[in-house]
């Protein structure tokens, strides 16, 4: 969770280019399908994420490869943030249900609903 944290931190800070770094991405070498044009969408002054105010961390759960994070920013929104353990980028957790938690290693299956 320091990873998540520092995320946030930076954001607070307005830093926003070393908030993208911690994704893995640069503005000079951008993670591919996640530009820092994107990432300013998801996490900018303009975003839904932009008033930190009451924002916490409400959920965490360990997995071998890494954390998931609830990132929740009050109103029902509502984020899933992974932690990479071998390289400590963060990303999108995996979500295949809407409004329910990721789990670690999900496992598809696409006959089953």
């Amino acid at each position: 969770t320091r990873q998540a944290k520092l995320f946030f931190d930076l954001l607070r800070q307005k830093n926003y280019t070393a908030a993208y770094a911690l994704w893995g991405c640069t503005p000079a070498t951008p993670c591919p399908n996640y530009n820092m044009a994107k990432f300013m969408e998801d996490w900018g002054p303009e975003s839904g994420h932009a008033d930190l105010s009451s924002f916490q961390i409400t959920r965490v759960r360990g997995c071998s490869a890494g954390v998931i994070i609830e990132a929740n920013f009050g109103g029902g929104v509502i984020e899933y943030l992974w932690v990479d353990r071998e390289h400590l980028n963060l990303g999108f957790a995996p979500q295949y249900v809407t409004g329910v938690m990721p789990v670690c290693n999900p496992v598809y299956r696409p006959n089953q609903q």
